[in-house]
């Protein structure tokens, strides 16, 4: 199964933006299962907003248990997925507290 995850995130990252929201639309509308959890987080997690990324973490979590090789690769990606969160909403702390000692 790890083999399948490394190759979805492969094929995932080779789509160009455009096809990645297609997919996105394509999948949201359907039933989810862990193949299709793992599909979607996989999309969002090439978006480079919080809420994309906090997303794909949500979809990541609900994943039912896997193999031990698979579930390391899941985590991975999870640890991965919170330290961009936690860079990201740090940069706009800072950029809101330049902002505030460039008006002082």
């Amino acid at each position: 199964m790890a083999s399948v995850l490394i190759n979805e995130l492969a094929r995932v990252s080779a789509l160009s933006a455009e096809q990645r929201r297609r997919e996105l639309a394509d999948l949201e509308g359907t039933r989810l299962d862990d193949t299709r959890r793992f599909q979607l987080a996989a999309l969002l997690e090439r978006d480079d907003s919080v809420e994309a990324l906090e997303r794909s973490l949500k979809y990541l979590t609900a994943i039912g248990e896997l193999d031990a090789r698979s579930q390391a690769l899941i985590d991975l990606i999870k640890r991965s997925l919170r330290a961009r969160i936690e860079n990201k909403q740090l940069a706009a702390g800072n950029a809101e507290l330049q902002d505030k000692l460039e008006q002082i």
